[in-house]
């Protein structure tokens, strides 16, 4: 493999951006590596400037197995995951993260904008932490995070 996706841009992009838009540095000790898996480039890409504005390191992923290579080889503290994704999509994804060995106890939440009311009984069956509705909120996206205002990892 020659670390490149189909559209010319490297496999993974990490951006430790860690002063964004006033938001003040903080101790590298305390930033969590989130993993963002969407096929929708424009999608992750907001989502990581979200990350990166609350202090966090996003690494971005534009579908399943490429998901997978990046968790085997720098697990993230937490996944953001797109249930609707072509190809492997997100319950399909979780359950071969579940497979790695170390990934059992990454939090991973599923992002999505389907109105499925049957939706996260099945992501927390499939060992999901949650669900989170899109468009989400900076609110929502940091009460998820590790080391956020409340120190939790759970959707509000």
């Amino acid at each position: 493999m020659d670390g490149q996706a189909s559209v010319g841009r490297p496999r993974w992009l990490i951006r430790p951006l860690v002063a964004f838009a006033g938001g003040g540095a903080r101790e590298a000790a305390s930033m969590a590596q989130v993993l963002i898996i969407d096929d929708q480039v424009n999608s992750a890409r907001m989502l990581s400037a979200a990350l990166a504005m609350l202090g966090h390191q996003p690494i971005e992923a534009y579908h399943g197995q490429q998901a997978l290579e990046i968790i085997s080889h720098d697990g993230p503290d937490l996944i953001l995951l797109d249930y609707m994704m072509p190809g492997m999509n997100g319950l399909e994804t979780l359950e071969q993260i579940r497979r790695l060995p170390d990934a059992n106890d990454i939090p991973v939440y599923f992002l999505t904008a389907a109105q499925d009311r049957y939706l996260e009984e099945r992501a927390l069956r499939a060992g999901a932490s949650g669900l989170l509705t899109k468009p989400i909120s900076m609110k929502t996206l940091e009460s998820v995070l590790p080391n956020g205002s409340n120190g939790s990892a759970k959707a509000s």
